[in-house]
């Protein structure tokens, strides 16, 4: 066979690639681009789909709860705990509140201070996981829920453990951290819908299931 034979038979077999359909039923192959997956038909398939980030932990409320229930565990531990859990530190710790005042740190970062920011801080989770456990739920029940829970945290210190102090600012201060979470996934979630309006749809979906 000559050199032009060869040719013209490569040639043709090139031409038949490209011309040749697809046989009926077959599926159409996908072309990768950078604006998403367009098939041969140059229709573009739901390639956003495939770019979204995974929220299927938002959409099961029943993973929160479950989350919520743990975290209600290890509050109640720490509340009936013989003794103040922070009772290791408290030497160290008025020590470095010591040396704060004598540098020009106001006197009312005291003690009283750093305790109720940390009953706050201990409990803006439990008002964030709350949020997503009961999604039907406003701000103002998830407080409520809170304050039920502080209250009886409190009320189980003052009868039965003597070495405890139950006061009515650590009512506050820990319902004000639920309150806190419970607002801060409100407006994270808001921001998050915003910028992506399908997650305002999976969220509605999300409290439909709820309730």
């Amino acid at each position: 066979m000559s050199y032009g034979e060869t040719l013209a038979q490569n040639t043709e077999r090139v031409r038949l690639l490209h011309i040749t359909p697809p046989p009926a039923g077959a599926p159409l192959l996908p072309s990768f681009t950078s604006g998403g997956i367009r098939r041969r038909d140059h229709s573009i398939s739901p390639s956003a789909d495939l770019l979204k980030p995974s929220w299927g932990h938002l959409r099961d409320h029943r993973l929160w709860q479950v989350l919520l229930a743990g975290m209600l565990i290890a509050l109640s531990v720490i509340a009936s705990w013989p003794s103040p859990v922070d009772q290791p530190v408290q030497g160290q710790l008025a020590a470095v509140l010591d040396y704060l005042h004598h540098n020009g740190i106001p006197s009312w970062f005291n003690y009283k201070f750093v305790e109720a920011s940390a009953n706050v801080a201990l409990f803006v989770p439990l008002g964030i996981v709350s949020s997503l456990a009961f999604p039907d739920k406003c701000w103002w029940q998830v407080g409520a829920f809170g304050l039920l829970i502080s209250g009886c945290m409190e009320l189980g210190q003052l009868l039965f453990l003597h070495n405890r102090f139950s006061t009515p600012q650590d009512l506050v201060t820990n319902t004000s951290g639920v309150v806190m979470g419970a607002l801060l996934t409100g407006w994270a979630l808001k921001r998050v819908e915003a910028r992506h309006p399908w997650v305002a749809d999976l969220w509605k979906s999300l409290k439909r299931e709820a309730s």
